[in-house]
């Protein structure tokens, strides 16, 4: 079943490395290694560094891209979606975050906008249930709210300006591996798709 995140910020992938690597302080860079042209590529360089891909190593892998204006990390872990705070700081470096995500065994999709350190908007989709908070965005203004499931993603996505969510990416790309420096990753949190 398919289940990512992509979170994506206005500027450039490498300033969203170098900011995530601040904002996420508890993870340790190991590697990173460019410039890989296509998605499948990154993806196999990433899955045997990234315990959640079903590799070796204990630690995690993202891969980062351009999509425009638009800086996009993939988070195949799908944690990212859970860290609220960090997500609100990542905001005030750049203005704005977009976050996109999908776990397929569980049914379950999330859209969240964060703009200068605060949460805006946030849809939460599983199983025919939706929970939002926030004001609507306007990109909404066309959706059926009593669903919000793949289409709905995928339009909210997309008026932002970015390709589709569930299409593999344009390169080229950035991989990144990271370990948890107080071996935090893996550690029992609350899965984001847990709001009932």
């Amino acid at each position: 079943m398919f289940s990512q995140t992509l979170v994506a910020v206005p500027g450039s992938r490498e300033r969203l490395l170098e900011a995530f690597l601040q904002v996420w302080s508890d993870l340790e860079l190991v590697e990173a290694r460019g410039e890989f042209w296509t998605y499948r590529d990154v993806c196999q360089w990433c899955q045997p560094r990234s315990w959640y891909l079903g590799g070796d190593s204990a630690g995690d892998t993202k891969a980062l891209y351009q999509d425009g204006r638009w800086a996009v990390l993939v988070d195949f872990s799908t944690q990212l979606a859970d860290d609220g705070d960090e997500l609100g700081f990542l905001s005030e470096v750049f203005g704005q975050v977009a976050v996109a995500s999908v776990d397929g065994p569980r049914s379950a999709t999330r859209f969240e906008v964060y703009e200068r350190g605060y949460l805006r908007r946030e849809i939460l989709g599983e199983r025919g249930r939706v929970a939002t908070r926030g004001m609507p965005l306007p990109l909404e203004a066309t959706l059926d709210m009593s669903r919000f499931y793949m289409a709905q993603l995928e339009h909210v996505w997309c008026s932002l300006g970015m390709r589709s969510f569930f299409e593999d990416p344009k390169g080229p790309f950035l991989g990144v591996h990271v370990v948890g420096r107080s071996e935090a990753l893996g550690s029992g949190r609350k899965a984001w798709w847990k709001f009932w």
